[in-house]
């Protein structure tokens, strides 16, 4: 059985017209009979049938997010299914933007009309130990971004904060780049008390991102680390509704 349960989870940073949905979810070892789960608000989720046969913990990561993004959609009157896309991203409905994570059993989801906004991504990742981050230092910053590392952080907490940003860039531009990028495609180039800044590393920039330097807002708490970044429209864009 898999249980989903709201709780209050405030994004970094205020960002107005958008809608922030959290809930914490869990699972006792089995999925959702049929592939179809019963929310507490009475909203039915089905499993994608490419996850029929997930693990529950995937199963439950899935369901979790779906709902989240539901709610917050249902705040604007509008569809409520996002469905999975062939290049497996959210499908949101035509007028929104929107952002799905999930970690240490917490899922959240953005949405915000794109009148407002060219796109949001948010990430959120669990926060890693000191063994953790050694393995994964160089893969993540290249030796010059760790000069912006601030006096007082733990190597650990640097790392999971650059990733998360990272992660949250690579969501929000990705509905325009419609490519992977790697962590070292994008650069960190400040690091200030409540956000980061990143860029795009020229050889990487296409003419959609004419943006030269993106921040990105972060919260740190005892476990996790939540990271957003909302792209403005682009200058001179006028609501299309």
């Amino acid at each position: 059985m898999i249980t989903l349960t709201s709780v209050p989870l405030p994004l970094p940073e205020d960002l107005p017209g958008a809608q922030a949905v959290a809930c914490r979810f869990g699972h006792d070892g089995a999925g959702p009979p049929g592939g179809v789960l019963e929310a507490p608000d009475g909203t039915r989720l089905a499993l994608p049938p490419e996850l029929s046969g997930a693990v529950p913990k995937r199963q439950a990561e899935y369901l979790a997010g779906r709902w989240c993004a539901a709610v917050a959609l249902r705040a604007f009157g509008a569809a409520e299914r996002v469905p999975t896309l062939p290049d497996r991203s959210p499908g949101w409905p035509d007028g929104y933007v929107g952002s799905i994570t999930h970690a240490a059993g917490l899922a959240m989801a953005v949405v915000a009309r794109d009148r407002d906004y060219r796109a949001v991504g948010i990430d959120l990742e669990e926060l890693v130990d000191d063994a953790t981050a050694g393995r994964l230092a160089r893969m993540i910053l290249r030796p010059p971004e760790w000069r912006h590392q601030p006096p007082g952080w733990p190597r650990a907490r640097m790392l999971t904060v650059a990733f998360s940003a990272k992660e949250a860039f690579y969501k929000a531009v990705y509905p325009t780049v419609r490519r992977i990028l790697e962590f070292h495609d994008v650069e960190l180039r400040g690091v200030d008390p409540d956000s980061l800044t990143l860029t795009l590393r020229p050889e990487h920039r296409p003419a959609a991102l004419p943006d030269e330097r993106y921040r990105v807002a972060y919260r740190v708490d005892a476990t996790t680390c939540l990271t957003v970044l909302a792209l403005p429209l682009a200058p001179g864009a006028g609501a299309r509704r």
